[in-house]
């Protein structure tokens, strides 16, 4: 067996402190909001062709109505899930998706050019699947 030599404890000890700073500096940029982490409270956005019209909180639970000329939307927000309950358009595919509540969700309705997305949510766990069958 081969005994370790004064060098190669140094050794051994700069790759920990190393191993320990990268932690320490990349952990900390993920937990305090970088690009991979969530903070803050959920937030249903509200997008209408492209641009931001409406940001409201997923922690009260509001009814929110959106008329732009002939288009007509609702969107409800119930126990930390956003919904669409109405809307005026042809196919009502915006009405069949399910209530969104993780990051990057979102629900899109077409005619109107409206994206409803969570923002800050926190990430599914297990029992949420990737895909939902229809």
């Amino acid at each position: 067996m081969k005994i370790l030599k004064k060098a190669d404890f140094i050794l051994i000890i700069l790759f920990a402190a190393l191993a320990i700073v990268f932690d320490f500096v990349f952990g900390a940029a993920v937990n305090r909001g970088g690009a991979s982490a969530d903070s803050g409270s959920p937030e249903m956005v509200v997008m209408v062709d492209g641009k931001e019209y409406l940001r409201a909180s997923l922690g009260v639970d509001k009814t929110y109505t959106i008329d732009i000329g002939d288009f007509h939307n609702v969107i409800e927000v119930k126990d930390g899930a956003a919904k669409m309950t109405d809307a005026n358009c042809p196919d009502h595919y915006c009405m069949n998706q399910q209530a969104i509540r993780y990051s990057n969700q979102i629900i899109v309705c077409l005619p109107h050019k409206l994206v409803v997305e969570v923002e800050n949510g926190s990430p599914p766990g297990d029992d949420v699947p990737d895909v939902v069958p229809y």
